[in-house]
């Protein structure tokens, strides 16, 4: 029992500390298709943000994933957020995600409810390439209608300032021998 115990906690915090690394925003095209999969005719959107956190649930652990402020063409809808995604590697190096369960959303005030999850099968970070499909579901509508989601960018990295030096200080020479 208490290997076990020792187990489930190394793999949380592995898991902890690849969620760690891959967290941030990423910026992309955001492909959209009501009905249909998305295909090579299928046009972006570009100029979107996805972002990845630590999940908040810590007993799960795993990230969450969120598209702000997601639209349907110029209608705005809201949030698609997707929580407690687990996170492993495969073989190739990659991240990969989870199998996790459709989460229920409400657009425009409940005009339009929807069930959304994160496609493990099809989903992937490759250093800092991100390839995210998300199936919604819209299901106050008869017969249901999915909708077809998928990110495609790259992680937004912070630049590294490099100090500036003034004149007077490019004038200085060092050399091994002085001190």
């Amino acid at each position: 029992l208490l290997t076990l115990c020792a187990a489930v906690a190394m793999a949380t915090t592995a898991s902890a500390q690849l969620a760690e690394k891959i967290a941030g925003q990423y910026a992309g095209d955001l492909y959209i298709s009501l009905g249909e999969e998305i295909n090579d005719e299928t046009e972006p959107m570009p100029d979107q943000t996805l972002d990845i956190t630590a999940a908040a649930d810590s007993v799960k652990g795993g990230v969450d994933l969120a598209i702000h402020n997601f639209a349907f063409g110029d209608i705005p809808l809201g949030d698609i957020l997707l929580p407690s995604i687990s996170v492993t590697t495969d073989s190739l190096n990659r991240v990969v995600f989870g199998k996790n369960e459709p989460i229920e959303l409400s657009f425009l005030d409940g005009a339009i409810m929807a069930t959304a999850y994160l496609d493990e099968t099809k989903s992937y970070i490759s250093g800092n390439d991100i390839v995210a499909y998300i199936n919604v579901m819209w299901t106050n509508n008869e017969p249901q209608i999915p909708i077809y989601v998928l990110f495609k960018g790259k992680r937004i990295v912070d630049a590294i300032t490099l100090p500036t030096t003034t004149q007077k200080d490019a004038d200085v020479v060092y050399d091994l021998l002085s001190g």
